[in-house]
């Protein structure tokens, strides 16, 4: 009679890759939870220990900026975690359907049915509920979304021209109309990273979270470099959630996520010549139809 190992292996796998999810999305909690509540606390800290007033000169900015910083690139390390950890699940299309469609329920009950009473406690895990089935909702969708890939070499194209898509529409196209008009709206469909200093703050919208399920379900499935991916994005998130802290630019979310692939898998993509040309192709013909839709729009504004 001869035994078998490979049946004790598998369980191990799994349950480590069950105990990679759960840290992350528990991570996730910790930091929509507390972090506003250390935030404050840290504050108050600092100003007792350097004995800073109201009076002096500069009060806090430095440190209001330093905290700010800090806490919008732990969220972001700690949610590109945890969408990294959730996409390395196994799931049929189907699955993927019924996970965000209960997600996008819980989303819909907390915040557009249900009103929490006036408890800072419970609002803020009324919150922090919301946001989870914001986001676990968008990347199965996104991981949805991704099955329907069947060659590697999409992941590229696909990842630039959603950054071009993302950057044209955030400073020219219908997604600045959108916040501009409808700014509630979007107010109630993104996770909020708190801030000390009113302008400070960052929202993560729900095609972020889309974007990062597709993109990372499509490393893991192609195997590809999904682990290095998330530290290079995560540092390129970090940094461009700075720059709208310190200067009058800001950048679409999408962009450093598809810099962070092309940086790290550029070369595991080949193309032949003929696959060159075509994207060469698409590339131009989306540069002309978003500068034809800008001079439309721009005409019609004068």
């Amino acid at each position: 009679m001869t035994t078998t190992h490979t049946l004790i292996h598998v369980p191990t796998d799994a349950r480590r890759l069950w105990q990679e999810v759960v840290s992350s999305w528990v991570g996730l909690i910790a930091v929509f939870g507390l972090l506003p509540f250390l935030l404050i606390s840290t504050w108050r800290l600092v100003r007792r220990l350097s004995g800073m007033t109201p009076g002096h000169p500069g009060f806090g900015v430095v440190w209001l900026l330093i905290l700010s910083v800090l806490a919008t690139a732990l969220t972001l390390v700690v949610v590109v975690w945890a969408i990294w950890s959730t996409t390395r699940i196994p799931t049929r299309p189907v699955q993927s359907l019924c996970v965000a469609a209960i997600a996008a329920t819980v989303w819909a009950a907390t915040t557009l049915v249900w009103s929490p009473p006036r408890s800072r406690v419970v609002m803020v895990g009324a919150a922090v509920v919301s946001y989870l089935a914001l986001a676990i909702g968008a990347s199965f969708l996104g991981k949805l979304i991704a099955a329907g890939f069947k060659d590697q070499n999409l992941v590229l194209p696909a990842a630039v021209a959603a950054a071009l898509v993302d950057y044209w529409g955030v400073y020219f196209g219908t997604t600045r109309q959108i916040v501009t008009q409808h700014h509630n709206l979007v107010h109630k469909v993104s996770v909020h990273i708190p801030s000390l200093a009113p302008g400070l703050g960052l929202d993560i919208g729900p095609g972020d979270f889309v974007f990062l399920g597709i993109i990372f379900a499509l490393l893991h499935r192609f195997d590809l470099k999904p682990a290095r991916t998330a530290m290079v994005m995560a540092c390129l998130l970090a940094i461009a959630a700075v720059i709208p802290m310190v200067s009058p630019l800001s950048v679409p979310g999408v962009v450093p996520m598809g810099l962070a692939v092309l940086i790290v898998n550029g070369r595991s993509f080949k193309y032949e010549r003929s696959e060159l040309f075509a994207l060469l192709y698409a590339a131009v013909m989306l540069g002309v139809g978003a500068a034809a839709w800008w001079l439309f729009h721009r005409g019609h504004a004068h």
